[in-house]
């Protein structure tokens, strides 16, 4: 290889090494290390969890499990005191659970589930009500088949004293009294993450196969969607947090890299009222646990948990949760902590709430600053953000055209600089004229036809 093509390739493989760098690395955001950190043992893939304010337990979700089980954590000794088996194994085992609800009315935990059916890309759905008087599963609400299963998601209406859970397109209406599906509500494509609006009676519903980040409303006094509020910020709304003191939902999306944003709703106006992006990766099913005595949000994001300001939407940092992952996160309000569940390594991960936050100035979520347009039609509105692009991993796509093209650059000039050697080769040299074959005519002779010389 001669020296200017060395230089060229050092220079170039330095390029493609600063661009994969730059592709890897999200806004430098400092981590927290927590002061305190208890790590609880989980038998299998703790997933979803919700706190029993009546009990100082919290219940988690095992995803995987063979045995279908619910474990319960003490807030006071922070250990397992009891694993709940839903027993499905009668009805075909493998069950999927799903993101959890508590109704403090009756003492009661609702567990979605489904059961995968044999034959068929299609499961049975359930919700499990479990009481947490005796930790033991006091019913069990079928829901019906759904095409392909997946985690349920389920909310409790303290102001109905019903169950709204998630099935197929709908949400399907459980009385609290008897335990039956007393009426659906259609919804969309794919609703996911639940939350209940005290103030105004609604149940809102993150949709997540709309691809645009769409939160549909519906109201328990008809069960009727009155509004989706649509903003084409995030590719699809996986989990909902409602904030009581400020009338806002946190809505979440469905994790990964390029889609590591929170988007706030106002539920008094049903529109977007800001975009908070996080500096690392979300997780897949993210659901955030509001802090109603300091007025913050925590979102698990990766192997931190950060911090959302109610008061003005805005990022105040992140706590590192190192070695650990956090799934998704409850808050503790008799302890004042948060506990983040560790899908990777079976863990229960619990700190403080005020625990210090690292500064992430580098990282400044702001409002978005769109003007939303409403409309009507039989009785519901619709809110759509009139800008806004769905993130995209620009800079990783942007980083391997870069490379891709280099080096196609590259071995274009190789092939420029050897082509005529190539074709030098690949031509017959023949230095003398080509002679008659015994018995045949002299058709290469001085007087034939056919004289052939191929030369440089």
């Amino acid at each position: 290889m001669k020296r200017a093509e060395a230089r060229w390739l050092a220079l170039t493989s330095l390029a493609c090494l600063g661009l994969l760098v730059l592709a890897g690395v999200s806004a430098p955001v400092a981590r927290a290390q927590p002061a305190s950190l208890t790590s609880i043992p989980i038998p299998s893939r703790p997933l979803y969890i919700v706190y029993d304010s009546s009990k100082g337990e919290m219940f988690v979700a095992q995803d995987y499990s063979t045995t279908d089980t619910i474990s319960v954590v003490s807030d006071s000794s922070d250990s397992v005191v009891a694993n709940i088996s839903l027993k499905t194994q009668s009805q075909g085992g493998g069950a999927t659970l799903g993101a959890l609800a508590y109704d403090p009315d009756r003492g009661e935990i609702f567990a979605p589930y489904s059961v995968s059916k044999p034959g068929c890309f299609c499961s049975e759905d359930y919700v499990a009500v479990i009481s947490d008087s005796n930790n033991s599963v006091v019913a069990n609400v079928s829901l019906g088949t759904t095409a392909s299963g997946g985690y349920g998601y389920v909310v409790y209406d303290s102001g109905k004293g019903e169950v709204f859970a998630t099935i197929n397109d709908s949400l399907a209406i459980i009385s609290g009294t008897n335990d039956d599906v007393v009426g659906t509500v259609a919804v969309g494509n794919g609703p996911e993450g639940l939350a209940y609006d005290s103030a105004k009676g609604e149940i809102l519903v993150a949709d997540s196969h709309d691809f645009d980040g769409a939160v549909a409303v519906v109201s328990d006094s008809n069960n009727t969607v009155v509004a989706n509020i649509t903003t084409a910020q995030i590719f699809n709304a996986a989990g909902i947090t409602y904030d009581s003191a400020k009338s806002e939902a946190f809505v979440t999306p469905f994790g990964y890299y390029y889609n590591s944003s929170v988007l706030v709703y106002s539920t008094t106006t049903n529109s977007m009222v800001a975009k908070v992006a996080l500096p690392y990766e979300i997780d897949i099913h993210p659901l955030a646990a509001y802090d109603s005595a300091k007025g913050e949000v925590f979102v698990p994001d990766g192997s931190t948990v950060c911090a959302i300001s109610d008061s003005s939407n805005t990022l105040l940092g992140c706590i590192s949760v190192l070695p650990h992952e956090a799934s998704n996160a409850a808050y503790d309000s008799s302890k004042g902590e948060i506990f983040v569940t560790d899908w990777d390594n079976n863990a229960l991960v619990i700190f403080p709430d005020s625990t210090s936050l690292a500064s992430s100035a580098t990282t400044s979520p702001s409002s978005t600053g769109t003007t939303s347009s409403t409309s009507s039609s039989s009785g519901s509105s619709s809110s759509t953000a009139s800008s806004g692009i769905p993130e995209f991993p620009f800079v990783p796509a942007l980083s391997a055209a870069a490379v891709i093209g280099i080096v196609g650059g590259y071995l274009a000039m190789r092939r420029n600089k050897l082509a005529p050697t190539l074709r030098a080769r690949a031509r017959p040299r023949l230095s003398q004229r080509v002679g008659p074959a015994e018995g045949k005519s002299d058709v290469g002779g001085p007087n034939g036809p056919l004289r052939t010389q191929l030369a440089d």
